[in-house]
């Protein structure tokens, strides 16, 4: 998901009272807890400074932003060989890695094995590099394959997020959990 940066600057600085903000302040506890992932456009280096100062305080802000542009510029002389004291820094991408505890999830195996015959939607012609051309292939409703159900391709698999194409000679089984195992 694509965010503008002011998000993250926004939740940081704007009256708390504002429901925009409090939503805000909702996304970026997410983003922090590794439970979305986004990008964002870039920041400049004043926008930078500023987060860190509202988030050490102005006494310790001044000392981490030099710490943090002193680092950077020795790395891009490494990388580089020189530094462009005329071009002002830009952070263009910023990666972060969280982590928190592992949930507990305990799947549970899902119900007894139901005919094939009852997820097949239909049949429509399907292109095939291999078959080297249109082939009548059978329409699968995703929702309705059975853990133990298995054929081979082709196929087509529909449910609302995605279509899965299964290719000739693959091999399709689900597993006791009802995930979609392909092997080609």
């Amino acid at each position: 998901m694509y965010t503008d940066a002011g998000l993250f600057v926004l939740s940081l600085t704007a009256d708390e009272r504002s429901p925009h903000v409090l939503e805000c302040k909702r996304f970026v506890e997410f983003v922090v807890r590794g439970e979305r992932t986004v990008s964002t456009s870039v920041l400049t280096w004043d926008e930078v400074v500023y987060v860190i100062r509202r988030l050490l305080g102005p006494e310790d802000s001044r000392e981490k932003a030099e710490d943090l542009l002193a680092n950077f510029e020795a790395v891009y002389q490494q990388l580089y060989g020189r530094i462009s004291p005329d071009v002002p820094v830009e952070t263009l991408n910023w990666r972060m890695t969280v982590r928190g505890p592992r949930p507990n999830v305990r799947m549970k195996p899902v119900g007894e094995l139901q005919p094939l015959g009852a997820a097949l939607k239909g049949h429509r012609p399907a292109y095939f590099p291999e078959a080297k051309g249109y082939v009548s292939t059978p329409v699968y409703d995703r929702y309705e394959l059975c853990a133990g159900h298995s054929f081979v391709g082709p196929a087509i698999l529909e449910e609302r997020e995605c279509t899965v194409v299964v290719g000739p000679r693959a091999t399709v089984s689900v597993d006791g959990y009802a995930n979609v195992v392909i092997e080609l």
